[in-house]
């Protein structure tokens, strides 16, 4: 029996893929948490002036109670941005791996694996290179994934002090999500940098980008 070829990008064929959901998703839920940031910030310093008179203690414990629900939604909203983030990277090197090898045999050796490493073997494979770890597709790639895992794994922080107040605004979520948006993006400039042929999956902005952007 002959063995399979590694297959071209553009082969005739249908397949199913969320990367361009994922990638627009995450793009859309920050820019709904820098809304809703605002507002809370608003909010925050209303409360502020209004109670000017009283302790910065007395402020603490005024503000929290009346921006509990804001800043629970801001959280959610800046998680899920950034689990879409990685699901849109995960998504398109699944996608990349089966188009190139077929759907039996990367889910038979490479599925399972970790993100870096599946990364690694897919460029390999698909365009004979080997990837440094220093590279800045892996770097971001690594940086991407551990912040996921840090997220599905939460610990408790204590917050109970007076000074604890700046923690009750919401720029740590947002840096976060941003962060992480922008790395999300600069996965796929580098993607397309390492095999230009990929330019047809690769997700945009607008859904798609050109073979000339």
């Amino acid at each position: 029996m002959e063995n399979q070829k590694i297959y071209p990008l553009d082969r005739d064929g249908q397949w199913t893929g969320m990367e361009f959901g994922y990638f627009e998703g995450a793009i859309n839920f920050l820019e709904d948490a820098k809304k809703l940031e605002k507002s809370i910030l608003e909010k925050i310093e209303k409360i502020k002036e209004d109670s000017r008179e009283y302790a910065e203690e007395s402020q603490y414990s005024y503000i929290y109670p009346h921006t509990t629900e804001d800043r629970t939604q801001l959280a959610h909203l800046c998680i899920v941005s950034m689990l879409f983030s990685c699901m849109a990277v995960e998504s398109f090197v699944n996608l990349y791996g089966v188009l190139r090898m077929g759907d039996e045999f990367y889910k038979r050796n490479i599925e399972r694996s970790g993100i870096n490493q599946k990364l690694e073997v897919i460029i390999a494979i698909g365009k004979q290179e080997l990837l440094s770890k220093n590279e800045e597709i892996a770097l971001v790639t690594r940086r991407m994934f551990d912040k996921r895992n840090q997220l599905v794994h939460p610990k408790t922080v204590e917050a109970n002090s007076p000074d604890k107040i700046s923690q009750l605004k919401p720029i740590q979520f947002i840096n976060d999500a941003q962060s992480m948006v922008d790395d999300m993006k600069k996965f796929f400039e580098n993607f397309l940098i390492i095999d230009p042929d990929s330019w047809m999956w690769i997700p945009g902005k607008k859904g798609f980008v050109t073979k000339d952007s």
